[in-house]
């Protein structure tokens, strides 16, 4: 038969491609952590994908975060703040507060039942520590009982 035949050398790279970062399908995010490494990987996590973080150490300077005019498309807060479980409270704020945000309550101790019940549906999300981006991109489940 007749045809062409073609022959392509390429050099080879001593970089690795540019991959695209990982991201979320949130901006302004409000994280909530009282955990100086907890707060340092999440942040990091967090800026990696792309989003605008703010951070705060404890519920009382969450819920001044919450009561101010920035919006937050998402909250991420530890469940255990201090001594207490303020995680809920900071989550039950920021949900009664806009119909759009997401919560996402994170803890290496959550327990069986979540005291916010099912009244936020998909919008309260519930995990184990570490934070990971499979569990915010929703690839993860949802433990607990609500």
């Amino acid at each position: 038969g007749v045809g062409t035949t073609v022959r392509l050398i390429l050099p080879l790279s001593e970089k690795a491609a540019d991959l695209p970062a990982p991201s979320l399908p949130w901006r302004n995010i409000l994280l909530v952590e009282d955990d100086p490494t907890d707060a340092r990987q999440s942040l990091d996590l967090l800026s990696k994908a792309g989003a605008t973080v703010q951070l705060c150490s404890t519920a009382d300077a969450a819920f001044d975060c919450l009561a101010g005019g920035r919006r937050f498309e998402a909250v991420i807060t530890d469940l255990h703040l201090g001594t207490e479980t303020a995680g809920w409270q900071v989550a039950e704020r920021a949900l009664d507060k806009d119909p759009d945000v997401v919560v996402f309550v994170v803890s290496g101790h959550l327990p069986e039942i979540s005291p916010l019940g099912n009244r936020y549906g998909s919008r309260l999300k519930l995990s184990d520590k570490p934070l990971t981006l499979d569990t915010l991109s929703g690839e993860s489940s949802n433990r607990l009982k609500q």
